[in-house]
C-alpha cells in the first residue's frame, strides 16, 4: 500500500499533468514566504481534513494561463483555477487514499503560506521550473 505522501504527489501529479499540461519533478528551493500564493480545501465525512497547496507567485501565475489558455487572468480567475486545482488534487487523493469512503469537498479558498507547516504530509515539486508543494492535514483520530 502506499503512503500517504506518495498518494498526495501522485494526485499532484495527475492534475497538473491533466489540467495544467504541466511536469512536476524533484523539488526546487522553497521561495521566500511574500512569494507566493495559498490555497487551502477542507473536505469532510468518513475522515476529515484539509488540503494546501501553495505555490510560486510566477507558477500561479504561469498554470492559470496554461488552464485558461490565456495570456491574461484576473487575480479572481486565478484563484478560481487554482481553487479548481486544489480540488481536483484533494478529490484524487482521496479516491485513491480512502477507495470506498465518501466525502464532501468544501468550497477552495485563499489561505495564508503557515497552513503548509500545519499539515502532517508534504509534498515539494519543481513545476516548469517553478516551486510548489501539497500538504494534508487530517483531523485527529482520522486514519489513512
Amino acid at each position: 500500500m502506499e503512503t500517504q505522501a506518495e498518494n498526495l504527489r501522485c494526485a499532484t501529479e495527475e492534475a497538473l499533468e491533466t489540467l495544467c499540461f504541466a511536469v512536476a519533478g524533484p523539488a526546487s528551493p522553497e521561495p521566500q514566504a511574500g512569494e507566493v500564493e495559498s490555497f487551502a480545501l477542507t473536505f469532510s465525512g468518513e475522515r476529515e481534513g484539509e488540503l494546501v497547496l501553495v505555490l510560486e507567485r510566477e507558477l500561479a501565475v504561469m498554470l492559470t494561463q496554461q488552464m485558461l489558455a490565456s495570456e491574461e487572468a484576473s487575480a479572481a480567475e486565478r484563484a478560481d483555477a487554482l481553487g479548481e486545482l486544489a480540488n481536483v488534487i484533494c478529490g484524487q487523493y482521496l479516491r485513491e487514499q480512502f477507495q470506498q469512503l465518501a466525502f464532501t469537498l468544501h468550497p477552495p479558498r485563499a489561505s495564508d503560506a503557515g497552513a503548509l507547516a500545519r499539515c502532517q504530509t508534504r509534498v515539494e515539486l519543481s513545476v516548469e521550473g517553478g516551486w510548489m508543494a501539497a500538504g494534508l492535514r487530517l483531523q485527529e483520530g482520522a486514519r489513512g
